[in-house]
């Protein structure tokens, strides 16, 4: 049903619905890469960090 709804906003609002729709998955994807990318650098940050900190913890 949302699916049929979507087209036939498209049909009745052309170009314009289609643009800001297209536009906004773009955003979302944005959103989306980089809430990833800035996890998977934290994470790796974390890990890594934990790894090269412990034996300095230990000979201190």
């Amino acid at each position: 049903m949302p699916l049929v709804l979507l087209l036939l906003a498209y049909a009745l609002l052309g170009w314009y619905l289609a643009a800001n729709h297209i536009i906004w998955l773009v955003e979302a994807f944005v959103a989306a890469m980089s809430i990833g990318i800035i996890t998977t650098i934290y994470l790796l940050i974390t890990t890594v960090g934990a790894y090269i900190c412990t034996p300095l913890l230990i000979y201190l």
